[in-house]
């Protein structure tokens, strides 16, 4: 079994599977993910709370900010 981001060879010391996701990830990858997780709850957050004015200037960022996980592998995992 290999992770499914970064193709290393999964053993029981490096392996963690997320059933929820039906995804086998390393570790490290899975640490990632979390990251990934939390700042786009961020966002959303701040979206949530910021909606007169700082549209234009809140969309920038949150595509800096993906655009930072797409150049590491973890585009397209709020598409859900």
């Amino acid at each position: 079994m290999v992770c499914e981001k970064c193709g290393v060879s999964l053993t029981e010391s490096n392996m963690n599977v997320w059933l929820t996701e039906g995804m086998a990830l390393c570790i490290k990858c899975e640490h990632e993910l979390k990251a990934l997780r939390s700042v786009i709850g961020n966002i959303q957050y701040c979206y949530s709370i910021v909606r007169r004015g700082y549209r234009e200037k809140l969309a920038k960022l949150i595509d800096g900010i993906y655009n930072h996980f797409e150049e590491r592998g973890f585009g397209g995992f709020n598409e859900t």
